[in-house]
């Protein structure tokens, strides 16, 4: 269960989880972060996954901050794409995934895709163990931001193709100091494996 709170002027939206499930996920039409806003994820502390899919067919616009205030590792999954404008701020206690893949594979028992309307268990306690590409041509990840993630923990980006662009202005940055940082993706439909850790194979 969630529910998302607007702040006065509609700059802060609160989306708070289900505190008795360890991964949640949640489905969204569109997801955006509006420019001046933030929108923050608050957890439980016992949940240490937190999976977003798009399923709707307009990509993502993370223009604001995407916080979440927990420990929990945060999963962004468009296949449509995703943009990082020059103002985007990520603000997580956790590692951080964005990715153009169509779903996101939990082994044997469960899909979690963005083309099918399908509901995860109640309790989603296995680990992820593959990015899925359904698509021939996957659309690519943007970022024109100073990404920047918590001390020893990893950001990754994902696409079809992946572009750090610098339009003008400062440069764009990421950064995760003691921490990994990977950029990759497909082009043709296929499978990244991930490991227990959350590692790509």
């Amino acid at each position: 269960s969630w529910r998302i709170i607007l702040g006065p002027s509609g700059i802060l939206s609160t989306i708070t989880m289900n505190p008795y499930t360890f991964r949640t996920t949640h489905s969204f039409t569109e997801f955006n972060v509006n420019l001046d806003q933030q929108i923050n994820f608050s957890s439980n502390p016992a949940v240490d996954s937190i999976f977003t899919r798009v399923t709707g067919n307009n990509n993502s616009q993370i223009l604001g901050t995407l916080r979440v205030d927990s420990d929990a590792d945060f999963f962004l999954i468009n296949p449509n794409g995703i943009f990082f404008g020059a103002e985007a701020e990520l603000e997580l206690g956790g590692a951080f995934l964005a990715t153009t893949a169509d779903g996101i594979e939990f082994g044997n028992n469960f899909t979690f895709s963005s083309q099918a309307q399908n509901t995860p268990p109640v309790l989603l306690t296995i680990q992820p163990s593959a990015l899925l590409y359904s698509r021939s041509n996957s659309a690519p990840i943007i970022s024109q931001a100073r990404l920047r993630g918590n001390n020893g923990e990893q950001i990754r980006l994902i696409g079809g193709d992946v572009e750090i662009a610098n339009p003008g202005g400062r440069a764009p940055l990421i950064r995760a100091r003691e921490g990994l940082i990977e950029l990759g993706g497909l082009l043709a439909p296929g499978r990244i494996g991930l490991s227990a850790d959350g590692e790509l194979l």
